[in-house]
């Protein structure tokens, strides 16, 4: 009796989440503050035209985005749906069904003893189908979905060539192939590339593997090194006015940037089969070098927030930064708000850091996102999600507790009401 309300249960969350993503389309949801027609889809349809009604060499001179060009000479070559707007859009959203359907095999692959039913529904509540950035790109056309479907395909090939023991050489060309193309999707995805490219060369696996390895990053990396010459530079000419380094490093961006990676852990903290006392015990102030990490982030977000003048420039200065920016906004005092800001950065830091543990790789993912932050303008949430929530969930090698009904519903909620907030926030409170 109780499978079968279970099953009930599950069915009904599953068809709400497909509704909920497919009625988002239907209204035009701008839940990210980049939709609408007025929204960055400007960008990208006018990047679009540019690639259809000229030449390759020029369009990649003349299109607006901190992106390789691939994505619109995909559009190009393979896409029928461009002659207007809204089949642009459509053709964006129904690609932007892989997501799932990856997410899904991801897990199959992974949690090989997991009920299915628990992972088909962990694929459809969790930030895939809830998370704005991912429902407002798809509806809206824009950029970033492309980069997490190579993500998912990176994870899926190179899982499989490692728990197969067939094909292995045409497995590892695809996880390799896959997890370059991610960097031509977005410059921010290079940790993808790195993380298997390292577990390649530090397994104990058969050295023609590593030799492969190198040859085929080598030879992938190619045309990216080509754009670079060609543009003197890491982003297209029109792009590179708002993405330059000259400025210096953004510290301020520590604040804020923390918070938003333990946004998308917590779930997986929640989970944890240990007392919330004894972790952070163990993890720790039984363990000197988290101990030593810890009191040095402190003093770092201390001295920042009531210290340390931030990089004022004159574009992007009213965008970004986060959810924990945007509620500290709503506190007038200003004491008031960078105490809200230490405290939240700092309780963040010691969840991330009592989640990972001992864990040296999951720590250097972590670090590559923060150290990646203050390089960044303007720091983005949509930058993190919902990348984060994948690296957890596939890449980290810090174990994860799936306790069927309890996780299940933990990440359905936690999700949507994240989902909700952020629409809430951006189509009620700025009318977007």
């Amino acid at each position: 009796m109780q499978l079968e309300k279970d099953k009930i249960t599950y069915f009904l969350l599953f068809f709400f989440s497909l509704s909920y993503f497919i009625f988002g389309f239907i209204v035009g949801e701008n839940s990210a503050g980049a939709g609408g027609y007025k929204g960055d889809f400007i960008h990208t349809w006018n990047n679009l035209k540019i690639f259809l009604n000229n030449n390759i060499n020029y369009s990649i001179q003349e299109y607006y985005s901190n992106r390789s060009p691939l994505i619109y000479i995909l559009h190009e070559y393979f896409n029928p749906l461009t002659n207007n707007e809204f089949q642009f859009r459509l053709s964006v959203f129904l690609l932007s069904f892989f997501i799932p359907v990856l997410l899904f095999l991801c897990l199959k692959s992974k949690f090989q003893k997991e009920n299915i039913n628990i992972l088909v529904l962990l694929t459809m509540c969790s930030t895939v189908l809830f998370s704005p950035y991912v429902r407002t790109s798809g509806y809206w056309a824009l950029e970033e979905n492309f980069g997490i479907i190579a993500v998912l395909l990176s994870y899926l090939f190179f899982n499989y060539f490692n728990i197969s023991s067939i094909n292995k050489f045409i497995l590892l060309f695809f996880a390799i192939f896959f997890s370059s193309i991610c960097v031509y999707f977005d410059l921010k995805l290079i940790i993808i590339p790195l993380i298997i490219f390292c577990s390649i060369i530090f397994s104990e696996c058969e050295r023609k593997f590593k030799i492969v390895s190198v040859f085929l990053y080598f030879l992938f990396s190619l045309p990216y090194f080509y754009l670079i010459y060609n543009w003197k530079g890491f982003f297209s000419p029109k792009a590179a006015i708002t993405h330059t380094l000259k400025e210096g490093i953004y510290w301020d961006h520590l604040v804020y940037v923390i918070p938003i990676i333990c946004l998308y852990m917590m779930p997986f903290f929640i989970l944890r089969k240990k007392n919330l006392i004894d972790e952070i015990k163990i993890n720790i102030f039984k363990n000197s070098t988290n101990l030593i990490l810890v009191i040095l982030i402190f003093l770092s977000l201390f001295f920042i927030i009531f210290f340390y003048k931030p990089v004022e420039l004159s574009y992007h200065a009213n965008i970004g930064k986060g959810f924990i920016f945007k509620l500290g906004s709503l506190f007038n005092n200003i004491l008031y708000k960078k105490l809200f800001f230490l405290i939240s950065s700092f309780t963040s830091t010691i969840i991330v850091i009592t989640y990972i543990g001992k864990k040296i790789t999951d720590k250097l993912i972590i670090f590559f996102y923060i150290l990646l932050s203050v390089l960044l303008y303007p720091l983005m949430q949509e930058y993190f999600d919902p990348l984060i929530f994948l690296l957890v969930l596939l890449f980290f090698k810090t174990k994860i507790f799936l306790n069927k009904n309890k996780s299940i519903y933990l990440f359905y909620f936690y999700f949507l009401s994240l989902g909700l907030f952020a629409k809430f926030y951006y189509q009620s409170i700025l009318n977007l």
